[in-house]
């Protein structure tokens, strides 16, 4: 069917009426946008517009908001986060902005683990391996971040495969580990399950080799 764009910010609405989830995000973000009109210096509001419009995919237009939202408070740690991830996804922003955005977050809010995750896979994405460990352990480790935290299960699982490509054998079982203990889902546990267990084949040869280097080596106690 043919879409025609109808609310006010660019929401599409298939032919025949939107679906009931596009018209709950038209008039969320028709109240949103009344209430920032009403105090647009309130950095809150003007957060509401960006994040509703983020949801629905409009991305100029929330970054516009977002970026808005961080003029009037700087220290709003969630728009520093959401704005990183809207210039990621759209893809046109140099890598220094989206990193400063997400560096920007965890300086205000370090205890927040999906931040420093998201910075993790920035990192890693860049190749910047050291870094991205450094902040995938601070994910797995934060205070704030619980164990039902989905995002500490997915921090241990990627420190883990970035020890792994930097030869960290041990680190890499060591967060391999929680991450199958800790996985929120079936298909989660089968990755980390079998990230462990290759983990450990590895370790195991490597210690098959140090014994044959060694006469007489003793036994080496389990990771």
């Amino acid at each position: 069917s043919t879409a025609d764009s109808t609310a006010e910010g660019g929401f599409s609405t298939a032919e025949g009426g939107s679906s009931t989830a596009e018209a709950y995000r038209e008039r969320a973000l028709n109240a949103h946008r009344s209430a920032a009109a009403l105090n647009p210096r309130d950095p809150d509001l003007r957060f509401n517009v960006a994040s509703t419009l983020d949801d629905a995919g409009c991305l100029d237009e929330a970054i516009a908001e977002y970026r808005a939202a961080l003029r009037i408070a700087p220290a709003h740690a969630v728009a520093h986060n959401n704005l990183a991830l809207a210039l990621e996804q759209r893809g046109v922003a140099p890598t220094a902005d989206v990193l400063h955005h997400l560096e920007a977050a965890v300086d205000l809010d370090p205890t927040d683990a999906d931040v420093w995750l998201n910075l993790g896979h920035l990192r890693r994405k860049n190749g910047d391996l050291d870094a991205a460990l450094a902040a995938y352990e601070r994910a797995a480790t934060t205070p704030g971040n619980t164990t039902k935290n989905p995002a500490k299960a997915d921090a241990h699982l990627a420190a883990a495969q970035v020890a792994a490509e930097l030869g960290k054998l041990q680190l890499a079982i060591d967060h391999a580990k929680p991450a199958t203990r800790l996985a929120a889902t079936p298909d989660d546990h089968a990755v980390a399950r079998d990230l462990l267990r290759e983990l450990l084949v590895i370790w195991r040869d490597t210690l098959d080799d140090d014994d044959d280097d060694v006469e007489g080596g003793g036994g080496v106690a389990s990771p």
